[in-house]
């Protein structure tokens, strides 16, 4: 699609030349949303995620073991009818998966207990605080990338998003570091929290607060030509810029 040839950017291109434009003129940048993703995958918590993928496989790819699973649910009227699976390839899949398991997390001990399945141990304290750690930042990760799309955005509405997203990442940052976990529902459920766990849950913030600084260091460099989408009658018609 923006290929400098034939996509898009190839496209445009030609029309400027066409019209005597200097193509230096056009600012280039990748797609938004792709280096939201991107970002987000900074944090792995492999621990965490290769127990809840075995889990989730084990209901979900043995047709026996879902319908059980979906009629224990029903039994003990459960909110919810199910577990989605998670496909990583799908940028939004992963936050719904954890999401939901976290939500029956004592259905789904329960039935593994009945089936003999040991892959997670619920009991274990520092293993449910990265779980909830990693429940709550890709829920908000989630709501990042869905705010970033739909129809009539333009550059500067994005950009907007994606600062506003550090800023708060700024505040998570001092907050958890003061063992305040207001902005972290399914974190501050869990009742006892490390100091480790603390300082590695702030570590992994700065790690994602520094991958996006780095992915979004083009944007910040024009923040004053965006300015003109967003607040034009604050741009000075005279600035050469």
């Amino acid at each position: 699609m923006i290929g400098k040839e034939q996509g898009l950017r190839g496209f445009i291109q030609r029309k400027l030349e066409s019209l005597n434009v200097s193509k230096d003129q056009i600012l280039w940048y990748h797609c938004i949303i792709h280096q939201e993703s991107l970002c987000s995958k900074i944090i792995k918590f492999d621990h965490v995620m290769d127990n809840v993928v075995k889990a989730v496989n084990f209901i979900r790819s043995r047709a026996l073991n879902h319908r059980q699973f979906r009629n224990f649910l029903d039994e003990i009227n459960a909110e919810f009818s199910g577990i989605p699976y998670f496909t990583e390839i799908r940028w939004l899949s992963c936050g719904r998966t954890l999401k939901r398991f976290y939500d029956i997390r004592e259905h789904v001990a329960a039935f593994l207990e009945a089936k003999g399945n040991s892959c997670i141990s619920f009991d274990d304290d520092k293993w449910m605080n990265d779980f909830s750690f990693l429940v709550d930042i890709t829920h908000k990760l989630n709501e990042l990338n869905v705010r970033l799309q739909g129809k009539e955005k333009l550059i500067h509405n994005l950009f907007g998003e994606m600062t506003a997203f550090q800023k708060k990442l700024d505040l998570w940052i001092t907050q958890i570091a003061d063992s305040n976990y207001a902005h972290f529902p399914c974190l501050q459920e869990q009742p006892h929290i490390s100091v480790i766990n603390r300082e590695f849950f702030v570590s992994e913030l700065k790690r994602m607060q520094e991958e996006f600084a780095r992915r979004f260091k083009d944007f910040r460099a024009c923040e004053d030509q965006l300015k003109i989408f967003s607040m034009p009658f604050d741009v000075d018609p005279a600035d050469p810029r």
